[in-house]
């Protein structure tokens, strides 16, 4: 399953989508923890990205997206395990999370779980989630 850690940013793009709303009518506004932590990711910073969703998770421990941003970085960092836990609670949270199915298939591959690891993938199509097929940020 490890052809899948080469999977990124697409798969993102609501948390892009957040970033995004630091924006208002040309002028940028301070960055919530949330807000900050979906910029580092996308600046390829996942420990800095950790910082702000534990941040944002402290403040606010049922944001679902917080724990599925945390745990796309823990991936990122090979930390499957805790990229696992993160997932696991993105999806308790809202189990219509597609994106957070997909990325802990992604962590159960890493683990060598292959059959919970297509399950989720799977759940992640059933959901609607759109499957990344390519890097958008090369190295990253």
């Amino acid at each position: 399953m490890a052809r899948f850690t080469t999977v990124i940013v697409l798969g993102l793009l609501p948390l892009i989508m957040a970033a995004a709303a630091c924006q208002r009518q040309g002028e940028m506004r301070t960055p919530t923890p949330y807000q900050r932590g979906t910029i580092l990711l996308q600046n390829c910073d996942y420990a800095a990205a950790i910082e702000s969703f534990d941040e944002t998770i402290r403040i606010y421990p049922k944001q679902a997206n917080a724990f599925y941003g945390r745990g796309y970085a823990h991936g990122k960092l090979g930390q499957h395990e805790l990229a696992l836990q993160d997932q696991n609670e993105a999806i308790r949270i809202n189990p219509r999370n597609g994106g957070a199915h997909y990325y802990r298939g992604l962590a159960h591959g890493e683990l060598g779980d292959d059959q919970k690891s297509q399950q989720d993938i799977e759940k992640a199509e059933e959901l609607g989630f759109n499957i990344p097929t390519g890097q958008v940020r090369p190295g990253c």
